[in-house]
């Protein structure tokens, strides 16, 4: 999610402030978001940008969170089809998914979303993935030693 923020942040900043950046001698048509980044003046900036990138970078956390929820709903089993088995938590995670868009729609500023790159959007949408594959690789895990135990407690 820090990346989501910085993409932004650099991105929004160029769109949004360009007259920030020319004070510090960036030029908002040329620079690259990590170049914005790096600028030490901009460290103390609160404005739109950043006010901007961290309501993106809060929605971010929230679909990992949505995603992860998936992977918990199963306990230590394989994750199957969680929308056909469990509908409450359908309807809750798409109720979810709705107020994240509701909120973006009401905090960003007209033009955010398309000022941002094809890039962050790539990275926005596979990070609830890469977070999901990483909770069923520690079930894998965790289902090993529950095994385990289990095996241990019937030899007693």
């Amino acid at each position: 999610s820090g990346l989501v923020f910085l993409i932004a942040f650099g991105e929004l900043m160029k769109e949004l402030d360009p007259d920030v950046l020319e004070s510090f001698d960036l030029d908002s048509s040329t620079s690259h978001w990590t170049s914005v980044i790096r600028c030490e003046g901009l460290s103390t900036y609160v404005g739109q940008a950043s006010l901007g990138a961290s309501s993106l970078m809060l929605s971010e956390l929230t679909l990992c969170a949505i995603a992860q929820s998936a992977s918990f709903l199963f306990g230590n089993d394989p994750i199957s089809n969680p929308i056909r088995k469990n509908p409450a938590w359908t309807i809750t995670s798409l109720s979810c998914v709705a107020i994240v868009m509701l909120y973006l729609n009401l905090v960003l500023p007209d033009g955010s979303l398309q000022a941002l790159p094809w890039y962050f959007y790539l990275i926005a949408f596979t990070f609830p993935l890469i977070s999901l594959l990483i909770c069923e690789l520690v079930k894998r895990k965790d289902r090993y030693f529950e095994q385990r135990s289990e095996k241990l407690r019937r030899l007693q």
